[in-house]
């Protein structure tokens, strides 16, 4: 299964809650905004980007009730 979601983390405690809950899940979890692509299991990659507006959330490999917990996140 692969989704996409826009996805808003603009403020450090949503950043952390985020990185927490998608460090536990299995699967292949990338962040894009433009052409830049970061790991989003990595913080530093997280907070590496411009989280002044939603980014996307692309997910691959994981299960539908993984995806529909990551929806919380949606701008």
């Amino acid at each position: 299964m692969s989704t996409t979601l826009s996805i808003s983390l603009s403020s450090l405690e949503r950043i952390k809650n985020f990185e927490s809950l998608i460090a536990d899940m299995k699967g292949k979890f990338a962040l894009c905004s433009g052409h830049y692509v970061v790991e989003a299991k990595s913080v530093m990659g997280i907070l590496s980007m411009d989280l002044s507006k939603p980014i996307l959330l692309k997910i691959s490999d994981t299960s539908e009730k993984n995806v529909e917990i990551l929806r919380q996140y949606c701008a």
